[in-house]
């Protein structure tokens, strides 16, 4: 069952679920003693990504506002990143033009798979 790792740890650490892999594409340091699929010779990997979107038309500085506010938290809050560390998650800041190219080679990446499995 693919899930965020902090959503299932406590059925890991009973035992009732067994972890076989995390699908990133390197080592997590949050969770160092889990390997991944890479790492275990099984070439897979899968990134969730979160984003905010704005709808089309929306003012630049309200853009821009919520970037900069977005990125004080990611980068310079602690309380926040210390909060997002025990779900196991790492929150990373992007600029919009990152996020979007980001997103872009992601869909491309899948686009590629998907054309692959159709031969």
């Amino acid at each position: 069952m693919p899930t965020q790792y902090g959503l299932v740890k406590q059925y890991i650490d009973s035992g009732d679920f067994r972890t076989l892999g995390i699908l990133a594409e390197e080592s997590v340091p949050l969770m160092p003693k889990i390997p991944t699929f890479k790492e275990q010779g099984v070439d897979i990997s899968f990134e969730k990504f979160y984003f905010y979107a704005f709808p089309p038309g929306t003012p630049q500085e309200v853009v821009n506002q919520f970037t900069n506010a977005l990125k004080a938290v990611v980068e310079e809050n602690e309380e926040y990143r210390s909060e997002a560390e025990k779900f196991f998650v790492s929150p990373t800041y992007m600029t919009p033009e990152e996020t979007s190219q980001y997103m872009q080679e992601t869909f491309q990446y899948y686009e590629g798979l998907l054309e692959a499995i159709e031969q």
